[in-house]
């Protein structure tokens, strides 16, 4: 029975398109570390939208590259969608994010909420501990 189920698994993943993910995530990041945000943006939607990844990580590396790109509204869109994760890591680094967006639009109050959010989410995130301070 066991040997049924690997094989049923094994034929339901196709091995291309695990490929073509992969290989697409590793532009992404290319293009990211590179400081080329457009390709990165444009990459990361091809993951999400057309491949239908659903990964945290990756929204919230176009969400840091929307914010690099100054696009805050994407950011923010992204960011805030990233609230309702299962992770607290990254429920952590969005909160600190917005925390910073509601900062520099001068809402401190709105910034202290983000950051307390993303310190009861990550103890262990000493950014977010810092700008909550």
């Amino acid at each position: 029975m066991k040997y049924v189920m690997i094989i049923l698994v094994l034929l339901a993943t196709d091995p291309l398109k695990v490929r073509r993910i992969n290989s697409t995530k590793a532009e992404a990041r290319d293009a990211f570390q590179s400081g080329n945000y457009q390709a990165a943006v444009e990459k990361y939607n091809v993951l999400i939208d057309s491949m239908g990844v659903a990964e945290d990580e990756l929204v919230l590396n176009r969400a840091h590259a929307y914010y690099l790109l100054k696009d805050t509204a994407h950011a923010l869109s992204d960011y805030q969608s990233l609230l309702q994760s299962s992770k607290n890591e990254i429920v952590s680094r969005a909160g600190n994010q917005l925390g910073l967006m509601s900062n520099h639009k001068n809402k401190p109050e709105e910034a202290l909420s983000y950051f307390k959010q993303a310190v009861k989410a990550d103890p262990s995130n000493d950014d977010a501990r810092y700008n909550y301070e």
